[in-house]
C-alpha cells in the first residue's frame, strides 16, 4: 500500500476510533435549551452494577419450624416465666444458628419425641426437601432474568436469596418465588372438588400459563384443556365481574394455598378459555413473576415443605461504595485501560501506537456489547466482570508483545522489516489460536450452568471473541496500515541494524 493511501485510512481509522470513543464513554451532559430533560448518554450509562458494588436486596427463607437465633433468643425473652422459657426451649434443637422445632407435624425429625435428640436426627426427607427447593427457586430465579443472584443453603436448612437492584419489583418476587406449593382452583375458600383429591393430576386441567398482550395491555393466558374449560365453564356463571369483585364468587388460582390469579366473569372468553391479570405494558414484569411462579409450581414434584411469610424479612443490601459505585468503577477501568495504552508506547513506540489502537478496540467492543447484547434482560456488571474484562485485555497486550518479539528475531536474523513481521506474525498465529480456543471453549462451557455463573460466561466469550478478533485481525491491519505510512521502518519498531566490519 503506499504511503498516501495509508496515511488516508489511517486518519478515517482515528475518527472512526474517536467517534466510538465519545459514544461509548464521553461523560453524560444535558443541553442547556432542553430544561434537563434532554441531552447526551454514553453507552457506559447503559451498565447496571450487580449487588458486588451497587449493593440489593436479601432474604432468608425459614421453613416452617426452623428460626434463626436471633428469633429464637428474642421469642424465649418474651416468656414471662421461666417454666414457659425452659419449656419453649426444650420444644427446639440448635444446629449451627438455627433452631429445629421438634415438633412431628412440621416434618423436621421422624420422631421429636425421642429421648436425647439432636440435629443429627433430622429426617432425611426434609434433608432431600431442603435440596429441592433450592433447585426450584434457583430456576425461577433465572427464569425471572436475574442474572447477578444467589441462591445458597444456609447453616444445613434455610435458603439465602440474593438480588441486585436492576427490577424494581425485586421485593415483590422474594415473597413470591418462597411458594412451593401446588396449584389449585377454589372458588373463593372453596377448593374446587376436582382438585380436592389429594392425588389428582392438575394437568388434567390446566396446561400452563403464558403471557399474551392486546392494545397497551398485557395479560396472563391460562392454557386450558378440554377438561379444564368444562370446568371453567361450569362456575362462569356465578362469578363476580372485575368491577363488581366479590372475594366469595372469585375464582382463584393459587399456589399452595395462596390466591396468586384471580379470575372474574369477564376473563372467561365464548370457548371458556381464560385471559385474566390485565395490567398495563410497563407492568409487565409483575405479570412475569406469576407466570414463572405458576409455571413452575405446575411442573414441581409435591413437597410437604413449605416457607414461612418473607415479605417483612426482606433487606436491603448497601453499596459499600456508596452512591458513587457506578462512577468509582468506571474510573477505576479506565486507569487500566489507559496503562494498557500507554505501556506499549513507552517501552515500542511507534509499534506501541499500533498496540494502543488495538486497546482502544477491544474497549469499545466490549463495552459496546456489555451494554447493548443485553436486549433489555439483566446483564449487572460485577467484580467478576472487571476480571475478566482485565484479563481480556492483558492478553491483548501480551500477544501483541509476543508478535513484537517474534518480528524483532526474525530482524535480528538479518531479515529485511517486511518480511520479518510477515514472518513473525506467521510464526505466533498458532499459538494464539490455540490459546483463545481453549479460553473461548471454557467460557462456553459454563454458558450451561445458571445465575450469576452463566452471567460470567457470557461475559468472558464476548471478552475471549474480542480480543480474539484484536489479536487475529485488527492489530495486523492497523500494523500494516501504520508501517506502509512510515517513512523509517527501523525507526517505527525501534529497530537498530549492526553492520558487520569483518574484513
Amino acid at each position: 500500500m503506499g504511503k498516501k493511501k495509508s496515511v488516508v485510512l489511517m486518519t478515517l481509522l482515528t475518527i472512526v476510533l474517536i467517534a466510538l470513543c465519545v459514544i461509548t464513554a464521553f461523560p453524560a451532559f444535558t443541553f442547556p435549551w432542553s430544561n434537563g430533560v434532554k441531552g447526551w448518554q454514553p453507552a457506559t450509562e447503559m451498565l447496571d452494577l450487580g449487588s458486588d458494588f451497587h449493593g440489593g436486596y436479601y432474604a432468608y427463607y425459614y421453613p416452617e419450624g426452623v428460626v434463626s437465633e436471633a428469633e429464637f433468643n428474642d421469642n424465649y425473652e418474651n416468656f414471662g416465666s421461666a417454666d414457659k422459657q425452659e419449656e419453649y426451649k426444650d420444644s427446639y434443637v440448635a444446629h449451627k444458628g438455627l433452631y429445629l422445632a421438634k415438633d412431628e407435624s412440621y416434618g423436621i425429625f421422624d420422631d421429636g419425641e425421642a429421648d436425647g435428640l439432636t440435629s443429627a436426627n433430622v429426617s432425611e426427607d426434609f434433608k432431600a426437601s431442603i435440596e429441592a427447593a433450592k433447585k426450584t427457586i434457583s430456576d425461577r430465579y433465572a427464569k425471572k432474568g436475574f442474572s447477578d443472584f444467589r441462591v445458597s443453603v444456609v447453616d444445613d436448612y434455610a435458603i439465602k436469596i440474593e438480588l441486585p437492584y436492576a427490577d424494581a419489583s425485586a421485593a415483590t418476587t422474594i415473597s413470591a418465588f418462597a411458594n412451593l406449593g401446588k396449584v389449585d382452583l377454589a372458588l373463593g375458600e372453596t377448593v374446587l372438588d376436582a382438585f380436592s383429591d389429594e392425588d389428582v393430576n392438575v394437568k388434567e386441567y390446566i396446561k400452563g400459563f403464558s403471557i399474551g398482550s392486546q392494545y397497551d395491555y398485557s395479560y396472563i393466558a391460562v392454557k386450558l384443556t378440554a377438561a379444564g374449560k368444562d370446568l371453567i365453564g361450569e362456575q362462569k356463571e356465578g362469578l363476580s365481574s372485575a368491577e363488581s369483585a366479590d372475594a366469595a364468587t372469585t375464582l382463584y388460582v393459587r399456589v399452595g394455598g395462596e390466591n396468586v390469579l384471580p379470575i372474574y366473569s369477564d376473563n372467561v372468553l365464548s370457548d371458556n378459555s381464560v385471559n385474566c391479570a390485565y395490567l398495563e405494558k410497563e407492568n409487565k414484569v409483575q405479570l412475569e413473576t406469576m407466570v414463572i411462579l405458576l409455571n413452575s409450581a405446575l411442573e414441581s414434584e409435591e413437597t410437604e415443605l413449605s416457607f414461612r411469610d418473607v415479605s417483612s424479612e426482606i433487606r436491603v443490601k448497601e453499596s459499600p461504595y456508596g452512591d458513587s459505585a457506578k462512577t468509582l468503577f468506571l474510573v477505576a477501568m479506565g486507569i487500566v485501560t489507559l496503562l494498557a495504552i500507554a505501556l506499549p508506547i513507552v517501552k515500542y513506540g511507534r509499534y506501541g501506537v499500533t498496540c494502543a489502537y488495538a486497546v482502544v478496540s477491544y474497549f469499545v467492543i466490549t463495552v459496546l456489547c456489555f451494554a447493548f447484547i443485553a436486549g433489555g434482560a439483566y446483564f449487572e456488571i460485577s467484580a467478576a466482570t472487571a476480571l475478566v474484562y482485565i484479563l481480556g485485555l492483558a492478553l491483548v497486550s501480551v500477544m501483541n508483545a509476543r508478535a513484537y518479539n517474534a518480528i524483532k528475531s526474525e530482524f535480528d536474523l538479518g531479515k529485511t522489516v517486511e518480511s520479518s513481521v510477515t514472518l513473525g506474525y506467521k510464526k505466533t498465529l498458532w499459538a494464539t489460536v490455540d490459546t483463545y480456543v481453549v479460553l473461548l471453549l471454557g467460557a462456553i462451557s459454563m454458558l450451561f450452568m445458571t445465575g450469576s455463573i452463566q452471567l460470567i460466561a457470557w461475559q468472558a466469550v464476548i471478552c475471549v471473541v474480542a480480543a480474539a478478533f484484536i489479536n487475529l485481525l485488527w492489530t495486523r491491519v492497523i500494523n500494516y496500515v501504520h508501517l506502509s505510512a512510515s517513512k523509517n521502518k527501523y525507526q517505527y519498531f525501534r529497530f537498530v541494524r549492526e553492520d558487520d566490519d569483518d574484513e
